[in-house]
């Protein structure tokens, strides 16, 4: 189950170090004169408890360069297209703690490569064209889980000791006014937060970057749920 840290949040930035002045849009800035740290940590949780979103969600984890596009319904479900690079593709839900994946042959080979060999082409083998069923505490599901928990529960993938927290000069997006907000965390990660200047502002986009590693989301509030795609029993494997 993807839990929820809405006050471990609250609490690192409000315990941020340095916090520098709003860069204001103009007479009708709605964030002038707040300080960035509330108006980020609003946004983070209109984000985070947002019933349904849909999100696109990178990051490279566990050696591995991958992407999604995800769907989400509150913190607990999340469905969409995963892309590991270099390796294959797969349909995954992640569900109460329950991951079930559908792979191509890339993607189960790069899934069990830390087997042996012969022990990962048998299990390959026997998940081709079937959902995988696996747990999230499960080791081999690591960046499978990563990907749902940053895509239904977005500020759990945030560093919390943030520093030095900047708004930058606002863009745009699709008419909107975007506001853009800068940090540091302890690690000296590079992060660039935007947030959606709309009745309620809200986590729009991210990045953080740590050296060569990278983590990258953006997000649209819905009004929909995500369709979960019918899982007949008979189409389950487990490893």
């Amino acid at each position: 189950m993807i839990v929820s840290r809405s006050r471990a949040v609250a609490a690192a930035f409000a315990g941020a170090a340095l916090l520098a002045g709003t860069t204001a849009c103009g007479p009708g800035d709605p964030l002038a004169g707040r300080d960035p740290a509330e108006v980020l940590r609003r946004a983070y949780e209109t984000t985070q408890l947002a019933h349904f979103k849909q999100g696109t969600v990178s990051m490279s984890t566990g050696g591995r360069d991958i992407r999604a596009e995800l769907g989400a319904a509150d913190p607990d479900f999340c469905e969409g297209s995963v892309t590991v690079y270099r390796a294959g593709t797969a349909q995954l839900r992640m569900e109460r703690g329950t991951l079930l994946v559908n792979g191509d042959s890339g993607f189960l080979k790069d899934h069990f490569r830390d087997r042996p060999e012969a022990e990962a082409e048998k299990a390959a083998e026997q998940a081709a064209g079937r959902w995988l069923k696996l747990s999230a505490s499960d080791r081999e599901a690591a960046h499978l889980v990563a990907l749902c928990t940053a895509g239904a529960a977005p500020a759990t993938a945030f560093s919390l000791d943030r520093t030095d927290i900047r708004r930058e000069p606002d863009t745009a997006s699709n008419g909107s006014d975007v506001a853009v907000f800068t940090s540091t965390d302890a690690n000296g990660s590079k992060i660039t937060d935007q947030v959606m200047l709309v009745d309620k502002p809200y986590l729009f986009k991210r990045n953080q970057q740590t050296g060569n590693a990278f983590d990258a989301g953006e997000y649209r509030i819905v009004h929909t749920p995500p369709l979960k795609t019918p899982v007949a029993p008979e189409d389950i494997v487990e490893p």
